[in-house]
């Protein structure tokens, strides 16, 4: 299991997670400049009490660091040596012209997996790509695939699949030397999961596995821990990570509290001149097989509070707006174009999925051509993508694993889409906000 995650990192804040091998009481958590910084700040020290009924995890936040500067993670459980855990972080720098960050989702490990070449890859193109962070918008485990976990029977079993989907070496040296930013879907629950007109059983299912997504996800994410979506700013971006599973109800996929605060961030004048990203676990715009889209924002239940959304996008000051979603097995770039001030521009949305799990071809056959927001018509553009539908003269692209790979600039964003067997880039494009 892994024992080190390097979790949410500004500019002079880190948060770590740790977990002992077996019971332990106590972790002492050492960050160490990897080289003579110019501020001379030292060795940092916080100890960290474990909890049993935490599975003898805990989070410390360390303070007060360096900007852009790369810190060594070491880690000793109850003062013992040989229990040493290391890792690599770095902080978030202040200016920048350029950052990357990876995309991915939907992570199924079997019980015998001991190997996981797919994180390997995840790690070489981190380091390729300089890569700040990663984005992993759902289904990091999977307690399920289609069949209901009615073999759980209490928090332990959600546990001890987080146990054993983390416990490759090479997804352990992604959690310990990337920042993670992490988000809830359906299968830390369980398959296609809304939260209303719940069994007993059900309840306590969502109980059960609330509480150990709080335990080894949301614990070092920023924000409120009893709320699942957050935000977060790096550099020339700012990020709004949703709940879009736990809140659904009725025909709300997301509650008027995260409607508000959603709308809030997006018209903050303090962050006006910043590319806004939005992320959510199911894809808001991206056309899909009607047989898949019900679970999606392109639900026909979900349609009011999807275009609310898009209205208030709209209506921003702010224009340099993207989608960042996972979820549907593939990886894409889609958008639609809205008239404003005399210009058009566009609301892109990208999706990567999966890391690793079966793949399909869930974009529909013949897309409509147009979106219908608020009983408008907007012109609607699949752009790169894998599997159908494919134009006529253009070869289909297969179905893979795959990481996106996103780089922002000030007014610029870019993406390029990885296989994770082998070691094929396969597309690459620039997302625009306006019409050229």
């Amino acid at each position: 299991m892994v024992q080190l995650i390097i979790g949410h990192v500004t500019t002079s804040t880190a948060k770590i997670w740790v977990k002992a091998n077996g019971v332990a009481i106590k972790a002492t958590v050492t960050l160490t400049p990897a080289q003579n910084n110019k501020q001379g700040n030292k060795q940092k020290i916080n100890d960290l009490h474990l909890l049993a009924d935490r599975y003898y995890t805990g989070v410390t936040e360390f303070t007060n660091l360096d900007p852009d500067t790369l810190y060594t993670c070491k880690i000793i459980f109850d003062q013992k040596v040989e229990t040493l855990v290391e890792g690599t972080l770095r902080t978030m720098p202040i200016e920048v012209d350029e950052i990357n960050f990876l995309l991915g989702s939907c992570h199924l490990s079997l019980f015998t997996d001991h190997v996981s070449p797919e994180f390997k890859r995840i790690d070489e193109i981190a380091k390729d790509e300089k890569s700040r962070f990663i984005l992993t918008c759902g289904d990091q485990m999977y307690i399920d695939t289609a069949v209901h976990p009615f073999w759980i029977t209490s928090r332990d079993g959600y546990a001890e699949r987080y146990e054993e989907t983390w416990h490759s070496l090479e997804l352990k040296q992604v959690f310990g030397n990337l920042p993670q930013y992490m988000l809830i879907d359906d299968h830390e629950i369980y398959n296609d999961f809304i939260n209303e007109n719940l069994s007993r059983k059900q309840q306590q299912l969502f109980s059960w596995a609330s509480d150990a997504y709080k335990i080894f996800q949301h614990a070092h994410n920023p924000g409120d821990p009893d709320k699942f979506y957050y935000s977060f700013d790096c550099a020339h971006a700012v990020f709004f990570v949703m709940d879009a599973r736990t809140e659904r109800t009725g025909n709300y996929l997301i509650s008027n509290d995260q409607f508000d605060t959603l709308t809030s961030w997006i018209n903050d004048t303090v962050t006006k001149d910043k590319i806004k990203i939005i992320v959510s676990s199911v894809p808001l715009i991206t056309q899909l097989d009607q047989a898949q889209q019900n679970d999606k924002w392109s639900g026909t239940k979900y349609y009011e509070q999807r275009d609310k959304i898009l209205k208030v996008l709209m209506g921003a000051s702010n224009k340099k707006i993207v989608f960042l979603s996972g979820d549907i097995h593939l990886s894409s770039h889609a958008y639609i174009t809205y008239e404003a001030n005399g210009k058009t521009y566009r609301i892109n949305e990208l999706i990567s999925s999966p890391i690793k799990q079966a793949q399909f071809n869930i974009l529909h056959d013949e897309p409509n051509g147009v979106l219908i927001v608020n009983k408008n018509p907007y012109d609607y553009f699949l752009c790169k993508h894998m599997g159908y539908p494919v134009k006529k003269g253009e070869m289909r692209l297969p179905l893979r694993n795959n990481i996106m790979s996103i780089s922002v600039k000030t007014d610029r964003l870019s993406y390029k889409v990885y296989a994770l067997i082998g070691n094929e880039m396969l597309f690459e494009d620039e997302v625009l906000f306006e019409e050229p």
